[in-house]
């Protein structure tokens, strides 16, 4: 099942994501949700790290 998700950015953060998107040559929307996998995953390893010291 598929949601939308809507934020606010400032144009100057909004032309450089369309920026970095391009460079990958994926979408905006693509590229978004490859940040917040990123993120999670990182978040994931902060966990996991915590928990085996």
């Amino acid at each position: 099942m598929e949601e939308t998700i809507r934020f606010r950015i400032n144009k100057d953060d909004k032309e450089k994501i369309e920026m970095e998107a391009k460079e990958l040559g994926i979408s905006v929307s693509a590229f978004i949700r490859l940040l917040i996998r990123n993120w999670s995953n990182g978040i994931k390893f902060e966990k996991d790290k915590r928990g085996s010291s």
